[in-house]
């Protein structure tokens, strides 16, 4: 049963070179690094060059100096670097592939032992600053391409919120809230909870400091409550619980940052909705700007076949088979909305960012 509350999605191998998808790497990370490294007058931190795991890959000029600039130029991998230099020794030992996986493993033994919700917190962060790391060094070491950084920080975004998801159901389970058996892929598999991803996240391109944009729906047919608990309450309960192990800071960081505003109408509605009612919605309130943002629309976690069933009822509306005047002109007004508040009418700066 180890790892079954993992999403499917979760390979990103596609987008590595043949030569790592081969095992091909084993000559180390210094034998692969595809950027120029100059000798760097940055001095190493003395608790890596004391480590004598990390010190064995310190023979190599190529590797010191790399290092030495990444820990001066980045407080952040500098941390990271020091945090458990046996698991630096191992990814420049193993590549960048390996310790992802090893990551992703590590992560499925502490979610099996996890008892409560601070021990699932810091295994999820553990998790996220490993991924980090490995991923960061894979990038400015020219080994990765920017479809695998950004595919592995989704990827990682995936796991983290699956796994928090399904032992937020087990204890739910637990307590005798909720009254669903866990099946082959766990208790949130067949809850009627939809958990999509939206924006950058969606589609697959998130970057170091991204936060992830969701929108949760529930199936009110599929849930199972116990008697006198309201669904919407219950649901609602799970994404706060869900949202405060995700980004909640800690001494151990935060895995990412939440935002559930693209749902409808944030201002007045609550974090988890029926699928009734977003259907409603979306079918006589939908904005452009909604249908728009649901194009890179995708399942996280959660229950899958509820969200295909939902993303299949909504596909007329996103995708529209006619526009008449009045939502071609909303399309022109979103426009020029956009023009006004950033200024994108003209390139005004070398690397301008059109977003």
């Amino acid at each position: 049963m180890s790892g079954w509350w993992l999403p499917k999605s979760w390979d990103v191998s596609a987008c590595w070179p043949a030569a790592a998808r081969d095992g091909a790497d084993a000559a180390g990370f210094a034998a692969r690094l595809a950027v120029p490294v100059e000798p760097s007058v940055s001095i190493l931190p003395e608790e890596l060059t004391h480590s004598d795991a990390v010190a064995t890959h310190l023979a190599s000029p190529a590797i010191t100096a790399f290092l030495a600039q990444v820990c001066d130029g980045s407080p952040y991998l500098r941390g990271l670097c020091l945090r458990d230099p046996s698991r630096l020794a191992a990814l420049l030992r193993d590549g960048p592939e390996m310790a992802v996986g090893g990551a992703r493993a590590a992560l499925e033994t502490a979610m099996i032992a996890a008892a409560d919700f601070s021990s699932v917190s810091r295994a999820l962060r553990v998790f996220k600053c490993d991924v980090a790391l490995a991923t960061a060094l894979a990038d400015i070491g020219g080994l990765w391409s920017l479809e695998a950084v950004t595919g592995t920080l989704s990827d990682a975004a995936d796991t983290a919120i699956a796994a928090a998801l399904e032992f937020i159901f087990a204890k739910a389970h637990s307590d005798g809230r909720w009254l669903g058996d866990a099946g082959a892929d766990g208790y949130a598999a067949t809850s009627g909870m939809i958990v999509l991803g939206m924006g950058k996240y969606g589609a697959r391109e998130l970057n170091y400091s991204s936060d992830v944009d969701l929108i949760v729906f529930f199936d009110r047919e599929k849930a199972q409550v116990r008697d006198g608990l309201d669904a919407q309450q219950f649901f609602v309960r799970v994404v706060r619980d869900l949202t405060k192990l995700i980004q909640e800071q800690t001494s151990d960081g935060y895995v990412f940052r939440v935002d559930l505003r693209l749902r409808p109408d944030p201002g007045s509605t609550q974090v988890a909705i029926s699928s009734t009612a977003a259907l409603i919605y979306y079918e006589t309130y939908g904005q452009n700007w909604e249908r728009a943002a649901f194009i890179k629309a995708r399942p996280v976690a959660g229950d899958f076949s509820s969200a295909d069933a939902l993303l299949n009822e909504l596909e007329a509306y996103v995708w529209r088979k006619y526009f008449d005047f009045a939502a071609v002109s909303d399309v022109h007004a979103m426009k020029r909305q956009i023009n006004t508040f950033k200024g994108f009418r003209k390139i005004v700066v070398r690397g301008h960012d059109i977003k």
